[in-house]
């Protein structure tokens, strides 16, 4: 990753952590698992809507994977996001090992394991006001209690063929040298800008090897999940080889990569603590050079990244069957009841076509005319002047009016009169105001 561009993330991962401190107990603080886009992924301490952004700062497109299809042959990389851990049945394992071996690609797998609501509570108390710190301890106190009667239920970790879980014991830290990753917990450059935690983050659980098993696989899902037909656990038979990317203190695998001859030059990457990559955990040193490490770890080159989130059903698979005929086309009229339906809309189709055809389209509205407009009223003078008698009756009312109104005899306007003029003017009333107001006073 460039150092600029990592400068900038680790720059804005920091203002939302100044952020999520400053909301403190206030109600706002959101908490929601799984999410990488949208409120939840953005706003919630235990979203992926950091990393999703990371991927992008780095040069990858994302993508939401909401099922396991035909569409995903451009992907290079799926980032499973499951928010249980019993959902990695045997369909879901066959599809993406098929998908696994079709070309070089990265499926990287984040074990669910509570969210970093606790591990946010344990360090938000050192930046704090005095007044909230007692809130902080009730809550951290509660949720600690929660974890502590999940270990004490003896709560099972079911096997899923590629990989088995085991818990950690009490106190146990991530070993930021051993591994192949060597991980930086230093803080950047900037820290001095923005609140900064620098200790390590909470894990739960460590990655071993899969138990293979000759038992057939059950026809039953896990009990958190309602029964399906179909769905089984894992049976994955691959012979496959585990490196340790990630360990902890005790040297129990925390990230772990996962590759078989069958899948090629493919793999699987499995953060055995999903928390270690929320948003909350993104704001500390040791979250980003994760982050870091693992986008390297899914390719070289960039490309399409899908972010796929899952409940207890696990990975949905939409592939149509090739054995049954999907009806397409004119194929649709020969079935009932669409064949009925689809007639009765041939025919208003064909009669709506033939309504407008004639006038290509709807007719356009004419632009409506104002009264206020000067121009009519001189259009009509003109059209009841040319039908009264055209330019020739014009000028002989003028001349009218300039010999009985203003007395003229010379002029301009003044015409010639003639005998029929003369009978035409006998036979029409003098317009003298003074006769005119005579006539009205009578």
């Amino acid at each position: 990753m460039n150092k600029s561009l990592a400068e900038r993330t680790i720059a804005g991962n920091m203002i939302i952590f100044a952020l999520l401190v400053t909301c403190g107990c206030s109600g706002e603080l959101r908490t929601e698992y799984g999410a990488s886009r949208g409120v939840e992924g953005d706003q919630s301490i235990s979203g992926f809507g950091v990393l999703r952004r990371t991927y992008k700062n780095s040069g990858w497109s994302t993508s939401d994977v909401k099922r396991l299809n035909e569409r995903l042959e451009k992907t290079n990389a799926i980032i499973w996001i499951p928010d249980t851990r019993d959902a990695l049945y045997g369909n879901a394992i066959e599809w993406l090992e098929d998908w696994l071996a079709q070309d070089e690609r990265t499926l990287i797998y984040l074990v669910p394991d509570g969210g970093c609501e606790s591990q946010y509570f344990v360090d938000a108390h050192a930046f704090s006001k005095l007044e909230q710190r007692i809130e902080y301890r009730r809550r951290l106190a509660r949720l600690q209690t929660d974890r502590l009667f999940q270990r004490l239920r003896n709560e099972s970790i079911p096997e899923n063929g590629w990989f088995s879980l085991d818990h950690v014991s009490e106190g146990v830290l991530i070993d930021k040298a051993s591994g192949e990753w060597q991980i930086n917990n230093q803080p950047p450059r900037n820290a001095k800008e923005y609140p900064q935690t620098t200790g390590n983050l909470g894990i739960t659980f460590k990655i071993l090897p899969p138990v293979h098993s000759n038992a057939p696989p059950t026809s039953a899902p896990p009990t958190s999940a309602p029964p399906m037909y179909g769905m089984s656990q894992g049976t994955s038979t691959a012979q496959m080889m585990q490196e340790t990317l990630l360990a902890a203190t005790d040297g129990s695998a925390i990230v772990t990569r996962i590759t078989a001859d069958q899948w090629g030059s493919s793999k699987i990457i499995v953060v055995g603590n999903a928390s270690l990559l929320c948003n909350y955990s993104l704001s500390t040193p040791l979250g980003q050079s994760i982050a870091e490490k693992l986008i390297e770890e899914t390719s070289m080159v960039p490309g399409l990244v899908g972010f796929m989130s899952t409940g207890a059903l696990g990975a949905m698979i939409s592939d149509i069957d090739p054995e049954i005929n999907a009806v397409t086309g004119m194929e649709l009229f020969t079935v009932w009841p669409l064949s009925l339906v689809m007639l009765h809309l041939a025919v208003i189709g064909f009669v709506a076509c033939m309504i407008l055809l004639p006038i290509f389209g709807r007719p356009r509205e004419d632009e409506g005319k104002t009264a206020s407009d000067f121009r009519d009223h001189l259009d009509a003078v003109a059209s009841l002047m040319h039908r009264s008698g055209g330019e020739e009756f014009a000028r002989r009312r003028v001349s009218d009016y300039m010999r009985r109104i203003r007395g003229d005899v010379v002029g301009d306007w003044i015409m010639p009169e003639t005998t029929s003029t003369a009978t035409k003017e006998n036979s029409i009333p003098s317009i003298n105001p003074e006769t005119s107001n005579k006539k009205e006073a009578l």
